[in-house]
């Protein structure tokens, strides 16, 4: 009965790793930053580390692309830009920065993170 139960959890959290691989196979010709640890990606180099070094990390990280790189979340990938236009780019074109509806209930009025669209700008 127990082999059955962990078999059963076995199989649903390796769906789930697939699912979100697959999921984000638009960032596979992105270049990833080095090191990274098969199936936990960059989690062990972040771990136990307080904000002040885990953002210390990240900008050491953002140092050593040119203007485009991913770090991985285990399966999931976090596009890092080191790039001015890239960033002006990714912050004018409402085609990609729209957020979803659950942004409206943070009641954080119009702002970087909390506008929805280009109109308030």
């Amino acid at each position: 009965m127990i082999l059955v139960f962990l078999s059963t959890v076995g199989l649903w959290f390796l769906f789930q790793y697939l699912k979100i691989a697959f999921q984000s196979r638009y960032a596979r010709k992105i270049p990833t930053i080095r090191p990274v640890y098969p199936l936990v990606g960059h989690i062990p180099v972040f771990w136990g580390k307080n904000t002040r070094k885990a953002f210390w990390l990240y900008k050491q990280f953002a140092s050593r692309v040119d203007r485009l790189g991913k770090i991985m979340a285990g399966p999931m990938p976090v596009i890092v830009i080191n790039h001015p236009d890239l960033m002006q780019d990714i912050l004018t074109r409402h085609d990609l920065y729209d957020k979803p509806f659950f942004y409206d209930f943070y009641g954080l009025g119009s702002g970087l993170i909390t506008e929805r669209c280009k109109y308030g700008w």
